[in-house]
């Protein structure tokens, strides 16, 4: 699947009602509500109301947000912009003037592209462009006890690096410093992702045949408990052409293989092609790194290496 994270401009406006539609469950408010002047006021108006102040927010000049593609296709919007110009959002929450931060104010993935880690992916391209254009500091607002988390749900802010600002049972602020985003220090893998060509048939190979215990599993993204990290499938993988003089994977800048510690590997090697693992290189000692190393491929030809650490000689 081709994930792209898009700016809102008038050239793309129809994409913001493709996912602001009926169909959707958001035609009716056509991302609207902050900018009315009271909540009174908002949930006594009509579609066509709505529709109107989207549509001389647009002649006005203001694309307000981003625009989440799958494929091509418009699956999610997100209202960001500037915070303290939604006087609304400011007066609920109480917020003093702060000129330079930004809001993210709604946050929404169609149905249909739901359960795809999506949401993930389009908070992180967001606070990239909007790091790449200076902005220093950005806040979310995230509501509680609601089946309607339209303002973006809690965890996705939480798994991007937001801290709680201020808490509160139900209307909690996030933020997140810009300038610190530029400093993390990595501290642990959190996931592998190997493209596959055909989802089914590595999922029964990575949890049927190696037994690695599955965590979820979709047409496009499956996810497997490595012990301290994710190994992740993502479909919709092409196979590398393979000529009669190299092999797939080896030498390739831009690939990449995956290890396993073993306590035995002569027994893994045993067990793995009793099940009709393809093996590339059996046991073989490797005194110099302290090792005795086998590796085998998935069913896309991706290298799977066991390593079993002995005493260097």
């Amino acid at each position: 699947m081709k994930i792209e994270v898009k700016k809102l401009t008038a050239e793309s406006k129809s994409d913001f009602y493709k996912v602001n539609c009926e169909s959707n469950g958001l035609g009716w408010c056509n991302c609207v509500a902050w900018w009315c002047k009271t909540w009174d006021e908002f949930k006594d108006r009509t579609e066509a109301q709505n529709r109107k102040q989207r549509e001389d927010l647009f002649a006005s000049g203001e694309f307000d947000g981003y625009v989440l593609y799958a494929d091509g296709v418009a699956a999610g919007w997100s209202q960001v912009g500037a915070r303290d110009r939604l006087a609304k959002l400011c007066s609920q929450y109480n917020l003093k003037p702060l000129p330079d931060t930004y809001a993210i104010s709604c946050f929404s993935i169609a149905p249909a592209h739901r359960g795809k880690a999506l949401s993930h992916v389009f908070i992180k391209e967001i606070l990239q462009d909007l790091k790449s254009k200076g902005i220093r500091h950005v806040q979310g607002f995230p509501k509680r006890k609601t089946d309607d988390p339209w303002t973006g749900p809690e965890s996705v802010f939480v798994k991007a690096g937001f801290k709680l600002e201020k808490d509160a049972p139900n209307l909690p602020i996030y933020g997140i410093s810009m300038e610190k985003m530029m400093k993390i220090e990595l501290k642990k893998l959190d996931y592998i992702m190997v493209m596959v060509e055909n989802m089914n048939r590595s999922i029964e190979f990575y949890r049927d045949v190696l037994g690695l215990p599955l965590k979820f599993s979709s047409d496009s993204w499956t996810e497997f408990n490595a012990g301290t990290t994710t190994l992740a499938l993502h479909g919709g993988g092409k196979r590398q052409p393979q000529s009669a003089t190299s092999e797939p994977h080896r030498d390739m800048a831009g690939t990449a293989s995956i290890g396993f510690n073993v306590d035995d590997v002569q027994a893994t090697y045993e067990f793995f092609e009793s099940k009709g693992v393809k093996f590339t290189l059996t046991p073989t000692s490797r005194q110099n790194e302290g090792i005795i190393l086998a590796v085998a491929v998935d069913p896309d030809g991706l290298d799977i290496s066991f390593a079993q650490q002995v005493r260097k000689t």
